[in-house]
């Protein structure tokens, strides 16, 4: 049951763009399959994610993940 959860989660990790099989593989072992954090925010706290809006030559803003720092298990 619990290897059928990991499965799905990392099909669904493997979906969103500049995500990889290494980074998917991490985020659910930190996460411990995203059952571990409460919140997005909290996991983003502990990752040292920040979501930066950036604009682009035509003026378009978007919204984008950037790693402050490397943390390791």
């Amino acid at each position: 049951m619990a290897e059928e959860h990991y499965k799905r989660r990392l099909a669904a990790l493997l979906t969103i763009l500049g995500i990889g099989r290494e980074t998917a593989i991490l985020l659910l072992c930190i996460t411990d399959g995203f059952l571990r954090f409460p919140s997005a925010r909290q996991l983003a706290s502990y990752v040292c994610y920040l979501a930066v809006r950036k604009q682009n030559e035509q003026g378009r803003a978007r919204c984008v993940l950037c790693l402050l720092f490397k943390t390791f298990i």
